[in-house]
């Protein structure tokens, strides 16, 4: 079980932990994603065994997702949490997954304070590349990087956090977190994205 000190709330899933004195993050994915106590479930006419059920099934998909990313290196792209733990819940209905990672600015976060560079951008770029080619050849769902998702862990190098949003791409999207011109339409060139999903 993991043993931390609650210190605040971030939002309803992620809340800053203290850990052997050294400041974490801890992520909770529900399942269901909306808790339900008995009451709310039979309000809806929800059947309980059937919730149940399916918060496991969710749940065990989950978990292989958080097993193959265990395995990948010290130098990937990809956010690595520190541990997790499965826990049923006891007021409501279904399970959950607690993760703990480190305390990482997100992309969002860090923005606030530093505007990013045409160079700084295009080191983002390339590093978001390697990510999503990592996760597919890991065999991991394609999540939407975004500005929530993507951690700066040291100075120009990033992480994408796999964990907890639903699987999603589109490369109109992706153009948004760029400034420059320049890298939006390097977003858009084929070759970048096949040479760096299928050549690799």
């Amino acid at each position: 079980m993991m043993k931390y000190t609650k210190l605040v709330d971030l939002d309803p899933q992620e809340s800053l932990v203290l850990v052997n004195e050294a400041i974490k993050k801890r992520k909770t994915i529900s399942f269901p994603k909306e808790q339900l106590d008995v009451f709310d479930a039979l309000r809806l006419g929800k059947d309980l065994n059937t919730i149940e059920e399916e918060s496991l099934s969710s749940l065990k998909n989950l978990q292989k997702k958080i097993d193959r990313l265990l395995i990948q290196t010290e130098n990937s792209h990809l956010l690595k949490f520190e541990e997790y733990e499965v826990l049923k819940n006891q007021q409501e209905i279904g399970w959950r997954i607690e993760l703990l990672y480190p305390n990482e600015l997100s992309l969002k976060e860090f923005k606030k304070y530093h505007t990013l560079s045409e160079k700084e951008e295009e080191m983002l770029l390339d590093q978001i590349v390697l990510a999503l080619q990592e996760a597919m050849k890991a065999d991991l769902p394609i999540h939407q990087p975004d500005l929530e998702n993507i951690y700066v862990v040291r100075e120009n190098e990033y992480r994408l956090d796999l964990i907890g949003s639903d699987p999603s791409f589109s490369f109109d999207s992706l153009q948004e977190l760029f400034e420059y011109p320049k890298l939006k339409q390097k977003v858009k060139e084929s070759d970048l994205w096949t040479y760096s999903f299928y050549d690799n």
